[in-house]
């Protein structure tokens, strides 16, 4: 079952994301909105305590088809006004140590919205999460609706890990 949030719900549940640099990494895939195909090629993650477990993290990763500055990785409305504008297309999403998605937001022009945040069992992730990197392939198990907006994304990347401020 697949749930759909609005901006204001996933503010309750943000991570506070404010790096000082954007380390990047390197993504290889596809984020495609109402058929039209964004190549994803950079990943940045970045790493807080869980809430529900201080003594875990929780680690946000960011694929991007353009390189993002420290202020658009500042979630959740850093990407906004790019992305309205048509110069970033991103897939964000909340990772558990035990590799669980707990939500992704999608940043397109196409969706008409701030973002779309999904969360539910069709995002999967298939990889590693150490200390200092985040390694694997994020994706959708099948194609997703929002609002009648097709959507679809698959990337493997590598990304170092940067603890938020």
């Amino acid at each position: 079952m697949e749930m759909r949030t609005s901006i204001a719900a996933v503010v309750v549940f943000a991570l506070a994301t404010g790096v000082t640099q954007a380390q990047e990494g390197t993504a290889t895939g596809t984020f495609t909105v109402n058929g039209k195909a964004a190549k994803l090629a950079y990943a940045y993650a970045t790493a807080e305590p869980d809430s529900a477990d201080k003594t875990k993290d929780i680690v946000r990763v960011t694929l991007s088809d353009v390189k993002l500055t420290p202020a658009q990785l500042a979630f959740p409305f850093g990407l906004q006004a790019d992305m309205k504008a048509g110069k970033v297309h991103a897939v964000v999403a909340d990772l558990k140590v035990n590799l669980q998605v707990l939500n992704t937001m999608l940043y397109d022009k196409a969706f008409k919205m701030d973002l779309v945040s999904i969360a539910g069992v069709s995002n999967k992730f298939e990889g590693t999460i150490d200390k200092k990197t985040v390694t694997g392939k994020l994706y959708r198990s099948a194609p997703g609706d929002s609002d009648g907006v097709k959507y679809d994304f698959s990337a493997t990347f590598t990304a170092p890990i940067q603890r938020a401020k």
